[in-house]
């Protein structure tokens, strides 16, 4: 992985990088939609819009830390990111299951004073035409160089389920010594009988 990723991090046309500020308010809905429509899109049956990820982040603002959204970009275009957010379990554990004035006072005071050290990964994608050659590995390594510094208040990730139909995912994981926190288990019941049962066809 190491080896893959210095050579991708070696060619002066990649950079790998969070959003700061005003881009990541202006441009982040339009990345992660450019780069989810060809990475994931075909595997999900449906693209999404500019409305649906700018609502999306929206509706993320209040618990976004820029450092969190990371993007690969190849010549100023994008091409891979790794979206993650605070696991805000952490700090509702303190509003007693009470959203009203008080709730969201202790939410906030807590947001500040009690900051989560876990993040949540939610997606990880690279478009197609970039897979396999090392553009994940590299931001991967340039993401952990950002993530270990002292300044970096976060200790551990839980990366999201991961389907056994995607392979390649799943080896990222061995590949980073990931440890296995969760299995799910689901089950399908076919009201009609007759139809054949069919497994979740295999990412290529």
């Amino acid at each position: 992985m190491v080896e893959r990723a210095n050579k991708i991090r070696g060619n002066t046309a990649f950079q790998f990088r969070y959003l700061k500020g005003r881009e990541l308010k202006e441009k982040a809905p339009t990345y992660f939609m450019e780069v989810y429509n060809k990475a994931w899109a075909r595997h999900m049956g449906k693209s999404l819009t500019l409305k649906e990820t700018s609502l999306m982040f929206k509706k993320m603002q209040p618990i976004l830390d820029e450092r969190l959204i990371f993007f690969g970009f190849h010549q100023g275009e994008p091409v891979s990111f790794f979206i993650n957010i605070p696991e805000i379990n952490q700090i509702f554990k303190y509003v007693d299951g009470k959203m009203d004035l008080i709730g969201k006072l202790k939410f906030l005071w807590n947001k500040w004073m009690n900051p989560p050290n876990k993040m949540l990964g939610l997606v990880f994608g690279v478009v197609p035409e970039f897979q396999g050659q090392g553009v994940e590995s590299a931001m991967i390594m340039a993401y952990d160089e950002m993530s270990g510094k002292a300044s970096f208040p976060y200790k551990t990730i839980e990366m999201n389920w991961i389907g056994d139909f995607n392979p390649k995912m799943m080896r990222v994981c061995e590949q980073l010594n990931a440890e296995i926190y969760k299995t799910h288990h689901t089950y399908r019941y076919l009201f009609d009988r007759t139809k054949p049962f069919e497994r979740h066809p295999i990412f290529d």
